[in-house]
């Protein structure tokens, strides 16, 4: 998943460790985001270690209004986790506990979207109107609801 150039360096025990750690991390990212209604492509996840940050790369095909696919738009997410507060690891537990089980060790990520850039075109190059905010939407609830199915 990760480019040669963009693998952390293995040498300290921590390095490997954390390396392990973005690999299942990524994994995760890639089973969480959506597939369909015109995101057809396959995505490509890259991270960057120095901002922390996670980063998926797709396109979006539009249609016309006859039906037929008119335009390409190739696109960027920039993804952060999101870390829970004392609270809502306590939420966490205590609906782990409500259900007759203990309390994970490892918790499933919550993935936040905090920039969507495309590549190359605009968002209104061809029949794209609204497309930025169709993205943010789908992709998000996407990963939402991925999160919420492990919470279960």
């Amino acid at each position: 998943m990760l480019t040669n150039d963009q693998k952390l360096k293995r040498g300290k025990h921590e390095d490997v460790r954390e390396q392990a750690l973005i690999e299942r991390e990524l994994c995760h990212l890639e089973k969480s985001l959506p597939h369909g209604s015109g995101i057809n492509g396959e995505w490509y996840l890259t991270y960057i270690k120095r901002g922390k940050k996670f980063y998926a790369s797709n396109h979006y095909e539009a249609m016309n209004e006859q039906g037929t696919y008119c335009h390409i738009y190739d696109f960027t997410l920039t993804l952060e986790k999101v870390e829970l507060t004392m609270q809502e690891w306590e939420t966490l537990d205590n609906q782990a506990a409500k259900m007759g089980k203990e309390p994970k060790n490892i918790r499933p990520n919550k993935f936040e979207i905090t920039r969507l850039n495309f590549h190359g075109q605009r968002e209104y190059a061809c029949c794209g109107s609204g497309l930025k905010d169709y993205l943010w939407q789908t992709v998000q609830e996407g990963l939402d609801y991925a999160y919420e199915q492990e919470e279960a």
